[in-house]
C-alpha cells in the first residue's frame, strides 16, 4: 500500500535486471522509465499501468488473473513477448491494452479482450474466447502493424487502418476497414480467411499472396479473401492485385456474400500471367452478387467485364477498362490509388459505383470505386488521433415523409490516447 521511488539522474535509466512480479496490487499502480531484461509479471492487480519501459533485450510481460481479475495498460513498452491470460469463468474481468507497444514476438491473448492501438508486433496475434460465457468479447486492432499473423475466434471483431500480414476470422462479427494487407512474407495463405457469421470488409488493400512463380495457374489457398462456411458479407471498396489464386473465393455459404465498388487489378504481369491468376470472384455454390466493380485488364481478350466472376455468381454492372488514377509519388500504399479528377485524365472510377443512396460517398455523390469510395473510409485514419469511427449501423434506413419512427444508431470508434 505503500509508494516505491527511485532516484535517477536526468536523461539516465534504471536497470531492473532479473524477474519482477507485480502480485495482488489493490490499488492504481504505475511501474515507468525502467530498462528490464527478465519476466515481467502483473498477477491479480487492479489498474497496473506499465509507462515507458524497455524491454527489448529480452523482457517478456505476462498478465494474469486471481480470483478472475487482473487489469494492466501498457503505453511505449518494448517487450519481447507478451501473454495475457483469463479464465473462462463469466466473472472474468482480465485485461491489458498495448497502446503505442513494439514487442519483437509474438502476443497471445488468452480469454481477455484484445485492444492492440499504434502497435507493431514481430510475430503473431492471436486470441481465444468462450462465446458461452461472455459472447461480448471483442477484439480491436487499431493504427497497428502485424507481421505475423492475426487470428481471432473473438465474438466481435474491430480491424482498422493497420497494416497486416494474413488473418483468420472467427467469431460472430468482424468490421475490417481501412487496412493494408501484404501477404508477400507469408506462403500458400489468403489474406484473409473469413469464418464469421457476419462480416463487413470495406476500404482495404489486399495484394502479395503468393510469391511469383513461373507457373501460370492459381495457387491453391492463396486468394485475396477467402469465405467459408455460413458466412454474411459485405465486401466493398476495396482493391486486389497481385494475387496467386482467386481475388474473392466463396467455398460454400449459407449467407449472402455482396461484392459492390471493388477494383480488381488482373494487368500483364510478366512470365507470371496476370496480377490476378484465377478469376476475379470464384463463387461455385451461389448467393454471391456482384456489381459495380471494376477489372483492369490490358489483355487483348476483349468481352465485357461479368465474365471475370466465375461459378454460381449472379454478376452485372461490372466495368472493363484503363482506371487512370492520380500521379503520386507517395510511398504510402493508399495513395497509389486516389482517383484522378482532372478533366483531360479524369478517372473512370469517380461516380462509377452503385447509384444507390446507402452506398454514396461521404458528401452525398454516386459511391465510387476503389478504397477512398463509399461512405466507410476515413481519409485521416491512418494516423488520427481522434476517435476514428470502425463500424456504424442504423437499424432503419429508409423512412417515409410523416410517418413517426424510431431510429436507432450503433456504432464502434477507435483512438489513439495518451499515457493516463
Amino acid at each position: 500500500g505503500k509508494n516505491i521511488g527511485f532516484r535517477r539522474e536526468a536523461g539516465a535509466r534504471v536497470i531492473l535486471t532479473g524477474g519482477i512480479t507485480l502480485e495482488r496490487i489493490s490499488r492504481p499502480f504505475v511501474l515507468a522509465h525502467f530498462t528490464l531484461s527478465g519476466r515481467l509479471v502483473v498477477y491479480g492487480c487492479v489498474d497496473v499501468f506499465l509507462h515507458d519501459l524497455d524491454g527489448s533485450k529480452g523482457a517478456t510481460l505476462s498478465v494474469g488473473p486471481i480470483r478472475y481479475t487482473c487489469k494492466a495498460y501498457a503505453y511505449k513498452c518494448k517487450f519481447k513477448s507478451v501473454t495475457v491470460s483469463g479464465t473462462s469463468h463469466q466473472n472474468n474481468r482480465v485485461s491489458c491494452p498495448l497502446h503505442e507497444c513494439s514487442v519483437e514476438k509474438d502476443v497471445q491473448y488468452i480469454y481477455a479482450d484484445v485492444e492492440v492501438i499504434r502497435t507493431t508486433i514481430g510475430g503473431n496475434l492471436t486470441s481465444s474466447y468462450s462465446i458461452k460465457r461472455v459472447p461480448a468479447a471483442s477484439c480491436t486492432v487499431f493504427q497497428s502493424t502485424i507481421k505475423g499473423e492475426l487470428k481471432s475466434s473473438m465474438p466481435r471483431n474491430w480491424l482498422g487502418y493497420s497494416n497486416l500480414r494474413n488473418v483468420v476470422m472467427g467469431g460472430a462479427e468482424a468490421e475490417i476497414v481501412g487496412n493494408v494487407f501484404d501477404s508477400s512474407s507469408a506462403k500458400d495463405v489468403s489474406a484473409l480467411n473469413i469464418g464469421a457469421k457476419v462480416a463487413k470488409v470495406r476500404n482495404n488493400v489486399f495484394a502479395r499472396t503468393s510469391r511469383p512463380s513461373s507457373s501460370r495457374e492459381p495457387a491453391n489457398d492463396c486468394h485475396g479473401i477467402s469465405i467459408g462456411n455460413s458466412t454474411t458479407a459485405l465486401i466493398h471498396n476495396n482493391v486486389f492485385t497481385l494475387i496467386g489464386g482467386h481475388g474473392v473465393s466463396v467455398s460454400s455459404v449459407s449467407g449472402d456474400v455482396e461484392i459492390v465498388g471493388n477494383y480488381f487489378d488482373k494487368k500483364h504481369w510478366g512470365g507470371n500471367g496476370s496480377k490476378i491468376r484465377g478469376s476475379v470472384v470464384s463463387a461455385p455454390f451461389g448467393h454471391v452478387t456482384c456489381s459495380y466493380n471494376f477489372v483492369d485488364d490490358d489483355s487483348s481478350n476483349g468481352g465485357h467485364a461479368d465474365h471475370y466472376f466465375q461459378g454460381g455468381v449472379e454478376a452485372k454492372n461490372n466495368l472493363r477498362g484503363k482506371p487512370n488514377f492520380a500521379k503520386s509519388s507517395a510511398s504510402e500504399v493508399r495513395e497509389r490509388y486516389r482517383l484522378s479528377n482532372q478533366s483531360y485524365s479524369r478517372s473512370r472510377l469517380l461516380d462509377a459505383g452503385s447509384p444507390l443512396a446507402k452506398y454514396k460517398d461521404p458528401d452525398g455523390s454516386r459511391q465510387d470505386i476503389g478504397i477512398w469510395g463509399g461512405h466507410s473510409f476515413d481519409p485521416s485514419g491512418v494516423t488520427s488521433r481522434k476517435p476514428v469511427v470502425l463500424s456504424a449501423g442504423l437499424s432503419k434506413t429508409r423512412i417515409y415523409k410523416g410517418e413517426p419512427a424510431k431510429l436507432r444508431l450503433n456504432s464502434r470508434a477507435a483512438v489513439s490516447t495518451h499515457a493516463p
